[in-house]
């Protein structure tokens, strides 16, 4: 996933921090947290750097609207990208520390300046002078990059409702303060909301593998404890033999953030729908669909009832499979439940495949897993990654450097270990936007994976491909940063594509090569021929099931938006919309929707994820059919689609690399294959 920020800052279409701020002529350089804080950050020193980037950003913006005629590339774009640049760079570092910074002191004086940083960016969105300034730029006769970056910007300010009167713009700057503070509490309500099933016994861990068992052992009151953080709770779903307690711990699992994010989800709402109306758009839905890909609500929900007709006969053949599986132990059952998935699937891979995941998991361990990562990506793109001296926010955060030809092109930080406090899913934080001749871009994982020294290193295979998916947004980001136009540059096209890169570079995890280049167990033997091909051949087992549960996501994020808040009952649609589209039936207890964190940072656009699949399986064809060690396609790729960052429109870059249109074929055939 990449990590977006506040409502307000998507007008940016930015996510950047930096450890050198650049000189903008009318402020004076300030060194951000990473490098002047780094461990030794707290609350008072985020404080002070936040009141001086607050002075510095506002002094900027108020010379920005005092912009004079003549209005040109040079007068106004120039100075338009400058504060963009430092306002951004300055945001997203300290967005990153409210969701990663060990102290909580420091994560909410973080939190409480990505809010007074917002409100300036607000203010940017909504100035009349500089808009005016904007579009009285003529930029027939420049370059293609430099007319994108103006027509982008234009929409965005439109977007933002700049050319509504004064009364209005103040409306919009107060619904924009509250929805970041709203949508700010949502998040670190799901955050700091760690659930524990207690065990008191050993041998309530039956069918667990021995390395979780042996990371899991009593503590001084004799308990056992399993969080509801990944690399407890998957682990426990896909083997405990209990099903009563996998079904204790789905539930945690699933009502985390409740019942404090009932109202806090239900306010961000309302305001988001007051927002959209006063910006002229019927919902949320509409407003935030608009600038995609996809165009409206009607064009999205087109795209998940074609998918939906395509996945359905699969989930119905995929369900009926688990379910005579759990009849062998439970002959009187008629439904399988969301807490059985994961382990009837186990089971069924061992009985029909011959297939066991815990053999699976000894090739996998942590540090093996990066530092194959590593070696694909250098050797498919031609690059190499080095580590990088600099100081981190917490003692297991790794850093490193990634070179073209020896030229640094990029940096990034590896954050890849729960601790409490911290972020709980896995996403890519941008944090400094690269520029071409001013700075190179730095990014962030920040995941939830087995090892930093606290107990098993052992992945799933299904977490080495969340790691590789995570690193396909990072080597987006990496690659994009060569562009002179700060809001071209990076990651900064349509919302519906930016996943597409990541999981076309998840079909890797499934090459044989890819696989025994890095995958070697304690006696360094790869993993072997024949436990791959079994890997293969269950891979597409439960793709049905496993697309309408995504849909389920999908329609509830999209409808979420789309209705009259006044008349939003949360649990009535959640079940409402699990009835209609998830293999499985709602389980009482749970709350999903207060532990749904995209339905802050997403809002209306989960389906993005589906959508992008189908890009992702369009441009992989030619990978399939011209090699995924083709080194000659990766660079075309890189050179096409990643490097060019939002320079063009999401279906130009497609076109550029297929040398056609894009289409949803590759993705429709294989829902139809899986389905027979």
């Amino acid at each position: 996933m990449q990590k977006y920020l506040t409502a307000s800052f998507m007008f940016l279409l930015l996510a950047a921090c930096s450890d050198t701020v650049v000189d903008q002529g009318a402020s004076d350089k300030v060194e951000p947290p990473s490098a002047a804080l780094g461990q030794t950050a707290d609350s008072k020193k985020i404080q002070i750097y936040c009141d001086k980037q607050v002075e510095l950003r506002q002094a900027d913006l108020n010379k920005l609207e005092l912009l004079k005629p003549p209005f040109n590339v040079d007068t106004v774009l120039a100075p338009l990208n400058q504060f963009e640049i430092s306002l951004s760079d300055g945001f997203s570092h300290v967005n990153l520390y409210g969701s990663v910074h060990p102290d909580e002191a420091t994560r909410e004086a973080a939190d409480n300046c990505t809010q007074r940083l917002s409100n300036i960016n607000t203010n940017y969105s909504l100035s009349r002078p500089v808009f005016d300034a904007l579009v009285s730029v003529d930029v027939k006769k420049h370059d293609a990059e430099t007319q994108r970056y103006h027509k982008v910007m234009v929409q965005q300010f439109k977007l933002s409702g700049v050319d509504k009167n004064s009364a209005t713009r103040e409306k919009i700057k107060r619904i924009n303060e509250e929805i970041t503070k709203v949508g700010q509490v949502f998040d670190k309500n799901i955050r700091d909301d760690v659930r524990f099933l207690k065990l008191n016994s050993v041998a309530q861990l039956a069918g667990l593998p021995e390395d979780y068992i042996a990371s899991h052992g009593p503590n001084g009151n004799g308990e056992i404890v399993i969080s509801t953080k990944y690399p407890d709770i998957y682990p426990f779903l896909t083997y405990a033999k209990s099903d009563d307690l996998r079904k204790q711990l789905y539930i945690l699992g699933r009502s985390r953030g409740y019942p404090e994010n009932k109202p806090v989800l239900e306010r961000l709402v309302k305001l988001r729908h007051q927002l959209a109306s006063l910006l002229g758009f019927s919902s949320w839905a509409d407003y935030v669909t608009a600038d995609k890909m996809s165009g409206d609500p009607e064009a999205v929900q087109a795209f998940m009832n074609e998918v939906a007709s395509l996945a359905a006969p699969g989930k119905d053949t995929d369900r009926d499979i688990l379910l005579k599986q759990l009849q062998k132990t439970e002959p009187t059952a008629t439904l399988v439940q969301a807490w059985q998935k994961s382990y009837l699937q186990e089971q069924l891979k061992q009985e029909e495949y011959k297939l066991d995941t815990k053999e699976v998991r000894q090739y996998f361990s942590y540090e093996k897993v990066r530092d194959g990562i590593f070696a694909l990506v250098s050797d498919l793109f031609s690059v190499s990654i080095r580590p990088w001296q600099t100081d981190t926010w917490h003692e297991s955060v790794q850093a490193y450097e990634m070179l073209d030809n020896g030229k640094v092109i990029g940096r990034f930080y590896l954050d890849m270990h729960p601790r409490e406090g911290k972020y709980q899913h896995a996403a890519q934080f941008s944090m400094q936007k690269g520029v071409a001749g001013l700075q190179v871009p730095i990014a962030a994982l920040i995941c939830n994976f087995p090892g930093g020294g606290e107990g098993s290193e052992l992945m799933e295979h299904g977490q080495v491909k969340t790691f590789l998916h995570e690193f396909g947004h990072l080597i987006h980001t990496l690659f994009s940063g060569e562009h002179k136009w700060n809001g071209i540059s990076g990651i900064s096209t349509e919302w519906d594509f930016v996943e597409a890169p990541s999981q076309m570079l998840e079909e890797w995890v499934w090459d044989k090569k890819t696989l025994q280049s890095f995958a070697t167990n304690e006696k360094g033997e790869s993993i072997p021929d024949d436990l791959i091909e079994k890997m293969k051949k269950v891979r597409d087992f439960g793709l049905g099931m496993n697309t309408m549960q995504q849909l389920y996501y999908a329609s509830l994020s999209l409808n979420l938006y789309k209705q009259d808040p006044e008349k939003l009952d949360l649990e009535a649609l959640t079940q409402r919309m699990q009835a209609r589209y998830s293999p499985y039936p709602h389980v009482e207890g749970t709350h999903f929707y207060t532990s749904f964190g995209h339905l802050n940072g997403y809002s209306a656009i989960y389906y993005t994820y589906q959508w992008s699949l189908a890009i992702a399986m369009d441009m992989f064809t030619r990978f399939e059919k011209e090699g995924m060690s083709n080194k000659k396609v990766a660079m075309e790729y890189r050179q096409k689609v990643l490097a060019q960052g939002g320079s063009k429109p999401a279906a130009q870059l497609i076109e550029d690399f297929l040398g056609r249109p894009y289409s949803f074929n590759a993705y429709a055939n294989k829902l139809n294959k899986t389905a027979e």
